[in-house]
């Protein structure tokens, strides 16, 4: 039992972060930073193919605001959009989750949820 645990540990920490795992429209699920959680701020994140990027303040809005730039080297994620460049958790075809440390400490999380 012990030897399925750590299997699935160390294939979770393998994954595989990629410029076309990453390319599409992800909606903000919750955002945990400062010793809060927020659930309530639905924006959709736009990553296109020509690493142009852009966000929307939620799934209704067809106009896309804020543009800019992303850049993935390895698991870090760079944008004008972020603070501080993230670390890609978790990427697969459904969830995306982007976290920054500040200092040892837990800056922010984003977990976000893939549209269509």
């Amino acid at each position: 039992m012990v030897s399925l645990f750590m299997l699935l540990g160390f294939t979770s920490c393998n994954q595989t972060v990629s410029d076309a795992g990453l390319v599409g429209k992800w909606q903000m699920q919750k955002i945990e930073a400062g010793g809060q959680v927020i659930t309530t701020d639905h924006q959709v994140w736009y990553f296109e193919e020509d690493h142009s990027f852009y966000v929307s303040p939620n799934e209704d809005v067809t106009e896309k605001e804020y543009g800019g730039t992303w850049s993935l080297e390895g698991n870090i994620l760079t944008t004008g959009f972020l603070p501080i460049p993230a670390t890609v958790k978790t990427l697969n075809s459904q969830n995306l989750v982007l976290e920054a440390e500040n200092q040892g400490q837990l800056a922010y999380r984003y977990t976000f949820k893939r549209l269509k």
